[in-house]
């Protein structure tokens, strides 16, 4: 066990094939030192998998241990293919899959037509669950 707050981790540089964070980095105090680390930890073509809740998931802002509300978005600072890429860091990740789980067809419909139409005029309607980044090194 580890505080994932306390930098470095207690683990090797490049001992990691698959880092799984389910449900943590919303949790953190630095996003930018998690991904560091991350990075830091991945073997090279090592595979990462984050799930986070999207912020239109009431239970997003039930949880008063989570210290940030995420989109779709929030993690393409680490993505060599965005736009947002570079931003906070000059290490990156590349691009696997993005998949937004929705509660409902509906929204998954809206999302797949635009997601930035989605996130901006139509998740409060209709939430989405989670957001499953993969992602390697």
């Amino acid at each position: 066990m580890h505080d994932l707050n306390v930098i470095p981790w207690p683990i090797d540089n490049s001992s990691a094939n698959l880092v799984i964070a389910s449900h943590v980095v919303e949790h953190v105090d630095s996003v930018i030192s998690f991904m560091s680390e991350l990075h830091r930890i991945l073997k090279d073509d090592g595979k990462l998998v984050i799930r986070y809740p999207h912020y239109s998931q009431r239970h997003t802002f039930r949880d008063p241990t989570h210290k940030r509300f995420m989109t779709l978005e929030s993690l393409d600072y680490f993505i060599f293919e965005s736009e947002l890429f570079g931003e906070y860091s000059n290490f990156g990740f590349r691009l696997i899959r993005k998949i937004m789980n929705t509660d409902n067809d509906i929204a998954w419909i809206l999302s797949k037509l635009s997601f930035e139409s989605y996130e901006k005029y139509w998740c409060k309607l209709f939430p989405a669950w989670q957001v499953i980044l993969e992602i390697e090194k």
